[in-house]
């Protein structure tokens, strides 16, 4: 992690940015997901859309 100031504004606050270097990947998590209306080609039955 690495913090450095920004430029100064004529505000109350200071600006500021923070940055993550070292890694190759970074992962988001894991989640389940429903896909539908996923048919085989030999399906015998067939909805209508």
């Amino acid at each position: 992690m690495m913090k450095f100031p920004l430029y100064p504004t004529v505000s109350a606050t200071i600006p500021w940015a923070q940055l993550m270097f070292g890694y190759l990947r970074m992962t988001k998590r894991r989640h389940h997901a429903v896909i539908k209306n996923i048919l085989p080609n030999g399906a015998a039955w067939r909805p209508h859309g």
